[in-house]
Parts: C-alpha cells; sequence; structure tokens
C-alpha cells in the first residue's frame, strides 16, 4: 500500500512507519499521501505511539536527524564495552553487533 512511498517519503518496518522530509510543507504533504493511504486500506495509527515533527528519531538502533543516519549511543556503547570473546560463537556475535552498528 505503501510501496511508491518508501524510499522517497517514508521507511516501513512491520508496524513501524517513519515519514521524513526537509522542510514542514513537504511534510505535511507527505503525511497527507500516508494518511491517505492508510485510511484507503482501512488501517488505524495508535495516536500514543505517534510523534510528529520530531528533529531526530530513534529507529531499529538508529538515530536518523537533518544530519544523516548513525548508529544509537547505546550499540555503540555495547560494541565498546562487550567482553572478550572466549569461543568462536562469542566472535561471531561480537561481529553481528560490530556490523550491525557500523550500518
Amino acid at each position: 500500500m505503501l510501496k511508491d512511498l518508501v524510499g522517497p517519503e517514508c521507511w516501513v518496518f512491520i508496524d513501524d512507519l517513519i515519514v521524513f522530509s526537509k522542510t514542514s510543507e513537504e511534510h505535511d504533504q507527505r503525511l497527507e499521501n500516508v494518511f491517505q493511504r492508510l485510511e484507503k486500506a482501512n488501517l488505524q495509527l495508535h495516536p500514543g505511539k505517534c510523534e510528529f515533527a520530531r528533529p531526530r528519531v530513534k529507529y531499529l538502533g538508529y538515530v536518523l536527524s537533518s544530519d544523516g543516519v548513525s548508529a544509537s549511543a547505546d550499540y555503540v556503547k555495547a560494541v565498546q564495552e562487550y567482553p572478550v570473546p572466549k569461543s568462536a560463537k562469542d566472535v561471531r556475535a561480537y561481529v553481528g553487533l560490530a556490523a550491525f552498528t557500523a550500518g
């Protein structure tokens, strides 16, 4: 339902939706596009889980802002404080965590 909007106007992951823009006018138009699609599909938003016009957002372990996308400080800290691996399984777990935060 949002297929052609994903990428240029919004990001969707399971039940999370982020609408982004450079100006408030552009944001209003993009929100309207998304709201129309949701209404047409008979889907509703949970008002208590919605945030609007945020300059930066934490999303799936990243921080999104006008400066770009960066790893969340929580994940960077987890990599920095990760215990020394003692087995091949531990090394794989660390590499997976480090690769995720590197984006």
